[in-house]
This record gives C-alpha cells, structure tokens and sequence, in this order.
C-alpha cells in the first residue's frame, strides 16, 4: 500500500501553512464532518493580532468550523493575542486561542464547538435555560426574535403589555426549519447555526455580575461599551462565516499582513509587539 503523501496548502489566514494527506482528501475536497475539520493538520500559525473574539471566529472561518461563543468581555479579551503554533490540529488552534484567557474551556457538543467561560454557573446563564418545546419554519430574523422573546419570559419579569420590538428579516433571506423538543438555548442556538448561513454565535456577558430581575448574567452586543438594558435581556448575536476577515499573506514579501479588525474601538489598546 503506498505511503500517504503531504501537501503544503497555504491559505489567506494567520500564516497558516495547511498539511493535508492525500488519501483522506485535498484542497478541492475539503473535509465536511465535524470531526474531520478539527483533526486537520496545521504546520505553522501565528494567530496574532486579533482580539479574543475575533481569533476564534477568524479560526472557524478559515475551517468552516460551526462554532459557539459565549465570554466576558473584560480589558485583556480585548487585547490582540500573541501565538505561534506548530504541528497542530484545528482543535489545538481552538484551545490554544481559548487558553489565553484564563477560565475558558472547549467542549463538542451538537455537532458544533463551543468556547465558554467557567465562571458562569448554570442557574446564571441563560444558554441553561430549558424549554418543552420549539418549532420554527422561517428566517433567522424572526426565529431570533421569537426566541428572544421566549426567554425574556424567564430572563425578566414579561410587561403586562407583552413584548415589543422590530425584526430586520426579507423574503431574500433563507427559511430553515427545526423542531426541538426540551432543548436548551444552547442547543436551540446550535440548530440555528446548522441549519442556517449562520454558522456562528457569540453571547458577550458584561464582566460586572449586577444579575437581571430573576438573577441571570446581563450580555451585551460583542462590539460596543453600552450594557443593554433589563427589558431587553438577554441578546446574543449571529454571523455567517465570511464577516469575520482573514489576515493576509502578502504576494510580493510572503508577509503576514495585520489582521483587518471588525472592531477597532473594542480593543483596549493597539499596540503592535
């Protein structure tokens, strides 16, 4: 049987050089389970320059990777971060960006990866949250906002006029179905992000614990200082895999280019090392 053979691939992202064996699959075909994207292979990459959101997510784009995030937002995730990696697997990547900061585990589960921070216990977190029974046939927008709504009921105390608000949605806008019987809203947002363009989630709690009315962690949208207030507790927010910009690879000097921030006033300093 002849030997596999390996290939460097160097792709537009964190000067990654890519070794892919030839008897598993090449760049035209690129893995599609899960667990075959995470065991890929990376000889060299540097990482550096994002901030702790924007590592990952620029990570999951590079690997079509369905990922979950939920962290404090506190001054060093702003911070950009400073690896150089070699010989590691796609998971190692994810680990090693989620070891910068301290209390951050990595865990499998739904068929996407989910980074979290430790210090948030169950009866805090609204992504514990469980209910008997969620049906959607229709676009993000609104099955975004019809859970929104559902978990404001446990969140915070409902008004006596029930909920208002708007929906950003159009016919344009794909439509997706799930139907979720005693699911969490982690694994509500996890059907979401597979069955729709939106392969990423990010819940940004406020690193002060001032709880909502019922005692649950207050969020806040990832880019931006404003706490959002108690009526309109929790949100989380969606992305496909393209808004996240990669860093690229110089074609006349073969240099990795400064990575290109979603945004810049989220870091608490921009200092290059």
């Amino acid at each position: 049987m002849q030997a596999p053979r390996w290939f460097p691939v160097l792709l537009p992202l964190l000067g990654i050089a890519l070794l892919c064996a030839s008897s598993s699959f090449s760049q035209s075909t690129p893995p599609t389970d899960l667990s075959a994207k995470l065991a890929v292979r990376v000889a060299v990459t540097e990482p550096s320059g994002y901030s702790f959101v924007e590592a990952l997510c620029a990570t999951a784009r590079a690997f079509n990777i369905p990922l979950g995030i939920s962290w404090i937002d506190r001054p060093a995730a702003r911070e950009p971060i400073y690896l150089k990696l070699s010989d590691v697997s796609v998971l190692q990547i994810i680990e090693a960006i989620a070891h910068t900061q301290p209390n951050y585990e990595v865990r499998i589960s739904n068929g996407v990866v989910h980074v979290y921070p430790t210090e948030i216990t169950p009866d805090h977190n609204f992504l514990e949250l469980i209910f008997p029974s969620f049906k959607q046939q229709t676009t993000m927008g609104w099955a975004y906002a019809n859970l929104q709504m559902l978990v404001r009921t446990r969140v915070v105390y409902p008004p006596p006029q029930g909920f208002g608000g708007s929906v950003l949605s159009s016919d344009a806008e794909p439509k997706f179905q799930i139907d979720l019987a005693d699911a969490s809203v982690e694994t509500v947002l996890d059907a979401m992000a597979l069955s729709s363009p939106y392969k990423l989630w990010v819940v940004t709690f406020v690193d002060d614990f001032v709880p909502t009315p019922t005692g649950f962690h207050r969020t806040k949208f990832w880019c931006g200082n404003r706490v959002t207030p108690n009526d309109s507790q929790p949100i989380w927010e969606y992305f496909k895999w393209d808004y996240w910009p990669l860093a690229l690879i110089s074609p006349e000097t073969g240099e990795r280019l400064k990575p290109v921030s979603r945004c810049p006033n989220l870091r608490a300093s921009d200092s290059e090392r």
